[in-house]
Parts: C-alpha cells; sequence; structure tokens
C-alpha cells in the first residue's frame, strides 16, 4: 500500500466515523425528547360507563409504565374525553370513537358465504381510556363532539365527574 493510498483510506474512515457520531446524536436527541415527556412514568387508567346516554367513572387507576401515543378519532361522532383543573382549564384531551356504535358482521342468510355488516347502537357499554399523569388535573369531563351550522367542532357536555384522590398528583 502506497502513501496515498494510505491518506485517500484514513480521510474517507474520518468522514464515515464523523457522519456515523452525528447520526448517534441525532438518535438520542430524538429519543430523549420523546422519552422526556413522561417523567413520572405513571399514567391514569379510567374506566368509564356510557348508559343511556349518561357517563360516570367506573374506576380510575394510576399504572405504573409508560403512555403510548393515542392519535384523536377522526369519526364524525365521537367523544372527546378531557382532564381538567378546578377551574374547568382543560389539561388533556382525546376524541375517541363513540363506544356506544358497535359494527357487526355475519353472515347473508340469502346469500351464504357473503358478509354483510351493520351498525348497532348499544345502549350500555363499559370502556377504557389511557390518560397521562398530569399535574393540577382534578376532574374528568366527557363531551360528545356534535356538528352544527354555527359551530363545526361544538361539543356538548356528558358528564364531569372529580378523580378520586389516588389519581391526583
Amino acid at each position: 500500500m502506497n502513501a496515498s493510498s494510505s491518506h485517500r483510506f484514513s480521510r474517507s474512515s474520518a468522514s464515515c466515523v464523523s457522519v456515523v457520531c452525528l447520526a448517534l446524536w441525532l438518535a438520542s436527541c430524538v429519543s430523549v425528547r420523546v422519552w422526556g415527556q413522561d417523567t413520572t412514568n405513571q399514567f391514569l387508567f379510567l374506566r368509564l360507563r356510557l348508559k343511556a346516554g349518561e357517563i360516570t367513572l367506573v374506576d380510575s387507576s394510576l399504572v405504573n409504565g409508560t403512555l403510548k401515543p393515542q392519535r384523536d378519532s377522526e369519526e364524525l361522532e365521537s367523544l372527546v374525553v378531557s382532564l381538567e383543573a378546578t377551574t374547568g382549564e382543560e389539561r388533556w384531551s382525546l376524541a375517541i370513537a363513540d363506544p356506544s356504535l358497535q359494527r357487526l358482521e355475519y353472515e347473508d342468510p340469502d346469500q351464504p358465504g357473503t358478509l354483510r355488516s351493520k351498525s348497532v347502537k348499544v345502549d350500555d357499554v363499559e370502556f377504557v381510556v389511557r390518560a397521562p399523569l398530569t399535574p393540577g388535573v382534578r376532574q374528568v369531563a366527557v363531551f360528545r363532539k356534535e356538528k352544527t351550522a354555527e359551530q363545526a367542532n361544538a361539543k356538548r357536555l356528558l358528564a364531569r365527574t372529580p378523580l378520586p384522590a389516588q389519581a391526583i398528583k
């Protein structure tokens, strides 16, 4: 190996090492940002019940672990669950598909082997919402999204319930 090829090798390996170091540094910055959002490593597990159009908080518990990211439901008929301060100030919210609307699939009796589906409104259903443990939160509120001519994002309050002491931090 001559001197010029040795010089080329060291220059290319140095640039390769620089790129790898930069990539590792960027990856660590992104990880810290994502993981650093949940400093408590705990979240709330809220069990709610929708019966005859009324919402009740059946149970709430503090769970150890990391809350996975959740997306808002894009369905027109959805519920919005929010955690609020005592003043009613919203600290966190999530739009979820209406749990009382269930899609059922069944075999068509007139055409065996063909599936049909229909939506059914259930009068009594329990559902679970995972929410971050947020400082200053004292109550959970549940709204129904409504599309009106006046407002595109109108919502009607279904229930506002205080959280139990063990769920408050």
